[in-house]
């Protein structure tokens, strides 16, 4: 089976070429962050991330769950509004699959779903919005799976901060609710050497380290997204593939279940 995790930048334009990638490489779940989903016909189509992606791959991966973090219709810093969305828009994270999903919780752990006319990010740095994981179960085959999807929150040099460790033992918690095979995804915004992407890799196998990735970034800063296994899952490869279509690069996991 086929799995990639994917930050997918929002409001580059490269939706449709998400979609092209993602239909060539027939994956059987996708785990992506920075989602855009239109609440409204008038949100301009650049924003519209989650309904085009579904469309795209729906004869492919039939199950879809949508986590969003925010809403609003447009962004303001500092005064001015430095994007409009065209309508009230979501941002969050969406997982797809080729299997049943039998549980989705979207779980927060930076503050709760907030919806506003005009979100103000002047202070992003250091308030940032809010922050959730999806936690799903999927039936492949008969044997339950959880796939956690998370985009961390913002700090500012990637060696996390207490907030940041905070929200790494609660995702822990979490996933180890349960003793099922369990994948752990997502844009962590931590580099290797903090205390949160530490903390998860001495409970699940951190296959960025274990297969030598040097960065998930196009511009070359190193690695911030990750893929964790248990116990319960056999990888077959793990890859970062470098394209220039997202602000991230994929990252591909081969596996099969133990």
């Amino acid at each position: 089976m086929k799995l990639i995790c994917w930050n997918i930048c929002v409001g580059m334009k490269n939706c449709y070429r998400i979609v092209h990638y993602l239909r060539q490489q027939k994956f059987d779940i996708v785990a992506l962050q920075e989602v855009m989903h239109g609440l409204e016909r008038t949100v301009y189509r650049k924003f519209k991330d989650a309904r085009n992606i579904t469309i795209g791959l729906e004869k492919s991966l039939h199950h879809t769950a949508y986590g969003p973090l925010w809403g609003a219709r447009k962004i303001r810093a500092y005064g001015l509004t430095v994007r409009r969305f065209g309508g009230m828009a979501q941002q969050g994270n969406m997982i797809l699959s080729r299997y049943p999903i039998l549980v989705h919780k979207n779980q927060f752990f930076l503050y709760e779903y907030q919806e506003t006319v005009a979100a103000d990010r002047t202070n992003f740095a250091n308030t940032d919005h809010p922050r959730a994981m999806q936690n799903v179960i999927v039936d492949i085959d008969g044997t339950r799976v959880r796939i956690i999807n998370v985009h961390g929150m913002c700090n500012k040099d990637k060696l996390g901060s207490e907030k940041s460790l905070e929200q790494c033992k609660f995702i822990l918690r979490e996933a180890k609710k349960t003793d099922m095979p369990t994948i752990i995804v997502g844009d962590f915004n931590l580099a290797p050497e903090s205390d949160g992407i530490k903390l998860i890799s001495g409970h699940y196998t951190n296959l960025c380290t274990k297969f030598g990735i040097k960065t998930t970034l196009p511009k070359g800063y190193g690695v911030i997204d990750y893929v964790f296994v248990s116990s319960h899952i056999r990888v077959n490869n793990f890859s970062v593939q470098q394209n220039k279509i997202s602000d991230h690069f994929p990252l591909i996991l081969d596996f099969a279940i133990c």
